[in-house]
């Protein structure tokens, strides 16, 4: 019998799998279980909507400041 594939991460899934890769926090099987369920155009999409929601924040940061 074989192993059914690994189901599809979810939104949250990614985010924690996005975040704590910034971070660069987390256990070697954490990595391998999460690189297994997460697809690629899941981690693109990912970094992009964090890179937004970064730049987002330090820019209202910024602003905030400077008034």
């Amino acid at each position: 019998m074989e192993n059914a594939s690994p189901r599809k991460a979810g939104i949250g899934q990614v985010a924690k799998t996005i975040f704590f890769a910034l971070l660069m926090v987390g256990r070697k099987d954490h990595w391998e279980k999460d690189g297994r369920r997460v697809t690629m155009a899941q981690m693109v999409l990912g970094a992009v909507v964090g890179a937004v929601v970064v730049i987002a924040t330090l820019v209202s940061l910024v602003h905030l400041a400077t008034s």
